[in-house]
């Protein structure tokens, strides 16, 4: 029966014994499609290099599902003779085969594979296109870099939200003033990758707009947008920060502090211990504040408090003091 066959491959590939892959490796050309898809799967769990040849060979499988499967088993199991087999089912009639070819392909990052890659970029299934981008940006080679951002402009957001994210982690300059165009995207994925992908860079022509993105709608895209200028180091981004010291969720709140910490303005300081408004206690925003007040201390700035009495509010100091006058209503 073939059902107790398909599943019985599929117990060999939970169980993970490699003394299973010879049986898998001839159940790949087993006559019912759910035995060999199972099959590829199961090999993929083991991740035994030995089944590479005929994994390969299932590319050309007759049933997509096969196909498809031995496309994801390959890039898991990430070895680079598979590649060339992986390019050509990048031309696959099933756009299903071809999204795991492509999502395969940037799992084993082989430079050899960005030429296709790049063209599928331009496939008619949108699901291809995103996973040639995330793997464009996986195997990191500049020469994505034009067609990545002309995908920032795809009609698909999740396509755009890869390419944001492809063209952060190769890092090339060139991208900047078309993900700054990013960080007013419709989509508020789009806008946090490109936050994400804009502090990844670091070029400080895209500070204005991330200051502007500290007002997002969407908390996740300030949370980033703050990371951002941190990471970016700008001391123009101070001002912005100071003033999303007061957003309403603590995470972009402990971003924005670890942000002017990282940017060490002076100014940032005078802000953090100055503004009543802004909760100097909050674990986030103290650690900022005191490691800038450690980085200036030698420069005795006024308004570093010194001594307790110089202090806004001073739990300790209001603990002690409470203490002090019990104790001396007590001697009474």
């Amino acid at each position: 029966d073939s059902y107790v066959r398909g599943n019985a491959a599929s117990a060999l590939g939970k169980i993970g014994n490699a003394e299973a892959v010879p049986e898998l490796i001839a159940a790949l050309k087993d006559s019912d499609s759910y035995v060999r898809g199972n099959a590829a799967s199961a090999l993929g769990k083991i991740g035994n290099a030995e089944a590479v040849p005929e994994l390969i060979a299932a590319l050309k499988d007759s049933k997509s599902y096969v196909r498809g499967n031995a496309a994801e088993v390959l890039g898991n199991i990430g070895n680079a003779e598979a590649v060339p087999e992986l390019i050509a089912t990048l031309k696959d009639s099933d756009s299903s085969v071809r999204y795991d070819a492509a999502l395969a392909l940037g799992k084993i990052s082989n430079a050899e594979a960005v030429p296709e890659l790049i063209a599928a970029l331009k496939d008619s299934d949108s699901y291809v296109r995103r996973y040639a981008a995330s793997s464009l940006g996986k195997i990191g080679n500049a020469e994505a870099v034009p067609e990545l951002i002309a995908a920032l402009k795809d009609s698909y957001s999740y396509v755009r939200r890869y390419a944001a994210e492809a063209l952060g982690k190769i890092g090339n300059a060139e991208a900047v003033p078309e993900l700054i165009a990013a960080l007013k995207d419709s989509n508020s994925d789009v806008r946090y990758y490109a936050a994400w992908a804009l502090g990844n860079i670091g070029n400080a022509e895209a500070v204005p707009e991330l200051i502007t993105a500290l007002k997002d709608s969407e908390s996740y895209v300030r949370y980033y947008a703050a990371w951002a200028l941190g990471n970016i180091g700008n001391a123009e981004a101070v001002r912005g920060l100071i003033a999303a010291l007061k957003d309403s969720n603590s995470d972009v709140r402990r971003n924005v502090a670890s942000a002017l910490g990282n940017i060490g303005n002076a100014e940032a300081l005078n802000k953090i211990i100055g503004l009543s408004e802004i909760d100097i206690y909050e674990a986030e925003i103290f650690t900022s504040a005191r490691m800038l007040a450690v980085r200036f201390s030698k420069q005795k700035l006024s308004f570093i408090p010194v001594y307790p009495e110089s202090v806004r509010f001073n739990p300790i100091l209001t603990f002690v003091k409470r203490r002090l006058r019990l104790s001396k209503n007590l001697w009474r």
